[in-house]
């Protein structure tokens, strides 16, 4: 997806300025994150980092966390001109939330983000009361129309932007306030639903008080150049500021400081908390949304430092790179736009590998070969065959490896195993995986490949293609040529689960049988809609499908009650069964220090250096893949499969197996 800086999308939107405006002091903007599932926390930090670097804007970030009882760094609220909210159900209380209520109560401006709808469990009248919501929960994930308001065309908020189609939920707003300045709605493709996406409003009168709210906030959107746009224009108005004409001036650099020396602590030792030098040296391949996830993730963590970033985007590079370089205050991280570059350093003990599945097998087996331990992102690979190639590197070479299937490094998922494999529930009858529906889009043109941009390289071992923006970053894994949508996506992380609670690890399915609705006429073509059923050795069948067939999440059903997990929660049948305590001859899975994605992180560095086992070893992550692919082809075909897990071979079957992996364009092999 084309990336444009903030720099260039309000040179275009707003023009050159007949009269120069009269001087004013540098915006200051307050941002309070804290939407983990959206990942507001790295979104809002990229666009702090854009703001101050192309508009000279001075920002601040509180760094809540999704349900937390505190707002950390709320200080930077009181010499802010605006208030960015994205967070989630924060429990903040006391004089903290009495200090955001005063903020509206003194009609200052504010923008809210997605789940500012809900931004604070004390102050959940903030929705209506200030933006004007009417927030009722969200329907299913799907291809959405963005689509411009005609009465409000020309609201400057509006001023270079234009219709879009992005994939995503629709929160439902029908109810708003009367006063309200509707901006943007957005229709689902399939469900026609309609439903108003962004809106201003003026929620004091008297105080010509501003606000401003989309519903919209996925990492997707972030790097969208009409959401950027926006985004951007929103920040002005609500302040009653007028964008500076011309080129933006960036902030001045703070003074270079001299790049450290970092020896790599594979040649140090040492444990417990390292000193600097004895930090496990980590480089990012990949900085889309996921990989800038990670960037902050390790940046945090005492037992590492970044040393070099790679990416075939530029533009993503240099951000990368910088932000590094701001976190440690100084200059020493390295980017580049080729892995092998990368790979080749000889100062580095780890890679973290976020790049598109049709990559992943190429460069995991690279970094294997090179000596690299790889925390990877799930699915494992594109294909059987090349996750396969992946186990057999890691184990030939003797390299650590986590899988980002983080989801087993977090509590109710674990304790939902638990209860499920300590029998609480009786003999197992059947599993269920709900996972999100795919997504459609219309035939797509070809357009330029933008400057800085290594198109070729993205498409590395994949068929050539022309460039279109949606072929690539996000919207690559509605695509089979580059991942296989939503079954390989969610299934990944569901499908493990289910396999940790069914005690799978080891284990694969016998017959695998399923319908999928794969879209023919546009460029996305992996399946919107999808239900199959995979039958394993014990005669235990597990369903995979989407939201339409079975909820979201993994849910176990045993002959005394039954077990549903998602990421919001555990639910039981008995409903007192959530409360029930294991004992200690039962059975108690592996855990580690952390907690969710920043405890996987630090369970995949505390294993580099012991060299023990991972929460997500390769072997697993391949297993819990393998059933996502099986479940592709199956669906591909139409008819059922039978399945040899030890061959890793469809039974009688030459066309199947033919699927089991794919051609690779020269020059790329495993």
């Amino acid at each position: 997806m084309r990336t444009l800086t903030l720099a260039a999308i309000a040179a275009a939107a707003c023009g050159a300025a007949a009269a120069d405006p009269k001087p004013e002091g540098a915006l200051k903007v307050h941002m309070i994150s804290g939407s983990r599932e959206y990942g507001s926390e790295p979104s809002l930090k990229a666009l702090k980092a854009e703001l101050e670097k192309t508009r000279g804007m001075k920002c601040t970030l509180s760094p809540a966390q999704d349900g937390g009882k505190d707002v950390p760094g709320l200080e930077g609220l009181d010499a802010a001109d605006v208030l960015i909210v994205f967070c989630r159900r924060n429990k903040v209380a006391g004089a903290d939330l009495e200090k955001i209520k005063q903020w509206f109560k003194d009609g200052r401006p504010a923008i809210g983000i997605r789940t500012s709808s809900h931004a604070f469990q004390g102050y959940l009248a903030m929705d209506k009361e200030v933006f004007g919501g009417s927030y009722k929960g969200h329907g299913g994930g799907e291809e959405v129309r963005v689509k411009i308001d005609e009465k409000n065309k020309d609201h400057p908020i509006l001023k270079g932007v234009k219709e879009w189609t992005r994939p995503g939920k629709l929160y439902r707003n029908q109810d708003n306030a009367p006063d309200v300045i509707l901006l943007l709605t957005g229709q689902g493709r399939k469900s026609k639903d309609t439903q108003p996406v962004a809106w201003a409003r003026v929620y004091d009168k008297k105080k010509d008080a501003r606000a401003f709210y989309t519903s919209m906030g996925y990492p997707h959107d972030f790097e969208d150049e009409n959401f950027k746009a926006m985004l951007l224009n929103a920040i002005y108005w609500v302040a009653k500021r007028e964008p500076p004409p011309g080129k933006p001036s960036a902030t001045k650099p703070a003074p270079e400081a001299a790049a450290p020396y970092v020896v790599p602590a594979s040649v140090l030792g040492g444990s417990g908390r390292p000193a600097p030098s004895d930090r496990l040296t980590l480089g990012l391949i990949g900085l889309g949304s996921m990989g800038m996830r990670h960037l902050e993730g390790f940046c945090q963590h005492d037992g590492c430092r970044i040393t070099a970033v790679c990416d075939v985007d530029a533009g993503r590079c240099r951000a990368g790179a910088a932000a590094v370089n701001r976190h440690y205050r100084d200059t020493g991280c390295a980017a580049c736009a080729d892995f092998r570059q990368l790979l080749g350093r000889r100062d580095l003990d780890t890679v973290c590998i976020a790049v598109p599945d049709h990559w992943h097998a190429v460069i995991s087996i690279a970094a294997c070969r090179a000596g690299k331990d790889v925390y990877g992102e799930k699915p494992l690979a594109l294909t059987v065959a090349e996750g396969r190639a992946i186990v057999r590197a890691v184990s030939r070479y003797g390299r650590v490896w986590e899988t980002g299937s983080w989801q087993r490094s977090t509590r109710q998922f674990r304790f939902a195993c638990e209860l499920v494999r300590n029998g609480r529930i009786g003999t197992l009858k059947r599993v269920e995986v709900g996972i999100g529906l795919g997504f459609r889009i219309n035939p797509q043109p070809a357009m330029p490949v933008p400057p800085g941009f290594d198109y070729d390289m993205w498409l590395g071992p994949a068929p050539p293609a022309p460039y279109t923006e949606k072929r690539c970053h996000w919207t690559f894994r509605w695509i089979l040529d580059y991942s296989g949508g939503q079954p390989t996506d969610w299934g990944a992380h569901h499908v493990d689960i289910a396999h940790w609670g069914m005690d799978a690890d080891e284990a694969g399915p016998v017959t695998v049988e399923g319908r999928g609705e794969f879209p023919t006429d546009g460029l996305f073509n992996a399946p919107v809609r999808y239900s199959f059923d995979c039958q394993y050795p014990n005669g235990l069948t597990m369903r995979v499908a989407g939201n339409d067939v079975l909820p979201q999440g993994v849910r176990w059903i045993g002959e005394k009650g039954c077990v549903h997990v998602t990421r919001s929660g555990l639910k039981t049948q008995p409903a007192n069964l959530v409360k029930a305590r294991l004992g200690p001859d039962e059975l108690h899975l592996p855990r580690p220090a952390g907690d969710n994605r920043q405890g996987h992180r630090h369970d995949f560095l505390h294993c580099v250096r012991t060299r023990g086992r991972t929460m997500s070893p390769v072997e697993v992550d391949h297993n819990s893949a393998v059933v996502c692919h099986l479940g592709n082809i199956a669906m591909l075909l139409g008819r059922k499969l039978r399945w040899d897990a030890a061959a890793e071979r469809f039974i009688d079957d030459d066309e199947a197996n033919r699927m089991l992996s794919r051609p690779m364009r020269p020059p790329w092999t495993l």
